[in-house]
């Protein structure tokens, strides 16, 4: 199978990685094309810090406009992916230059913009007839009224599971910029509680300045680590975390999961700041209880959330509507 892949931003967004990784993991390198050219897909040049791609390239082949026309009737798919539909001007240029060459094959497009604020679906995207599917990173269920939309949102992808063990000097730990004021009342009460003296509390909310590498060193290190919505309800922490060994706590969402984290199974859930105090202290009340759901966390991450169960999904969606 041969794919297209169309990325609309130069700069590093996790949406467009993860879903690049997931179509090299599942076709090949050789298989996935990326149009226009997206330098830090081949490891060339500067890369994020939060960068997981671990794919070298050292002989990239770039293909021009023409070179794809020239081979547009050997695509079986085209993924059309975007991270901000605030560029949707952009979005707009490069998905009407792609349709317009008339391929075959089914094309989707992966919108992954960051709307728990509201952002609208692009309707002229959407429903443009030649989309085959739309998958949107922040799906409810009262915006989305085609049957042509799907929920999609990050994944772990490019990271190796830590051992669930016993030796985490870290009782709880949260990580991230104050982007909504959720986020700021949740970091109160930890704050609080660590003054309490009773927990060893880990918090750290400069996004830039702390290394990837130390951050990932306290999620090692941690029994518990929170998520909770910024930009978006969806998280990548919200997938990293179970990957290293910690129990899930996130606030509880009100976008469209499959396959979620069920509360004191393989996750915690809360609907309010208050919430957390008396979740912790039955959390780390139990060891055994905290490391049962921390495993089955883990667990359930990957086998349904990883960046090549992103790809099955798209793919088994075309399946389902005779697409593919």
């Amino acid at each position: 199978m041969k794919v297209l892949f169309i990325p609309n931003e130069p700069s590093f967004l996790i949406m467009d990685e993860m879903i690049y990784h997931g179509l090299v993991e599942k076709f090949g390198r050789g298989g996935v094309i990326d149009y226009p050219f997206k330098p830090s897909f081949h490891g060339i040049g500067d890369r994020s810090p939060h960068s997981r791609l671990e794919f070298t390239d050292p002989d990239p082949v770039i293909y021009s406009e023409s070179d794809i026309l020239g081979m547009k009737d050997s695509f079986d798919l085209v993924v059309i992916c975007s991270q901000r539909q605030k560029e949707i001007s952009v979005i707009k240029e490069v998905t009407n230059q792609i349709l317009s060459w008339n391929l075959k094959c089914p094309k989707v497009v992966v919108d992954g913009e960051d709307s728990a604020y509201g952002f609208p679906i692009p309707q002229e995207i959407h429903k443009d007839p030649r989309i085959s599917l739309y998958f949107q990173r922040d799906y409810m269920e009262e915006y989305c009224t085609s049957h042509k939309i799907y929920p999609l949102h990050h994944a772990t992808y490019g990271e190796t599971p830590h051992r669930v063990d016993s030796n985490r000097p870290i009782d709880v730990s949260l990580s991230g910029i104050w982007e909504s004021t959720f986020r700021k009342e949740v970091w109160d009460v930890l704050e609080s509680m660590r003054g309490e003296g009773k927990y060893s509390i880990w918090l750290n909310n400069d996004r830039w300045g702390y290394p990837e590498s130390e951050y990932l060193n306290r999620l090692r290190e941690s029994n518990i680590s929170l998520s909770t919505r910024g930009n978006s309800w969806d998280s990548h922490k919200y997938w990293r975390i179970p990957v290293y060994g910690c129990v899930l706590m996130s606030q509880r969402l009100p976008i469209v999961i499959e396959n979620n984290f069920e509360h004191m199974k393989s996750g915690v859930f809360f609907d309010r700041p208050g919430e957390i105090p008396p979740l912790l202290e039955c959390l780390l009340g139990d060891e055994n209880e905290l490391r049962r759901i921390a495993k089955a966390g883990q667990e359930l991450t990957l086998r349904h959330h990883t960046s090549i169960s992103r790809i099955e999904y798209i793919l088994n969606k075309l399946r389902e509507n005779d697409l593919l």
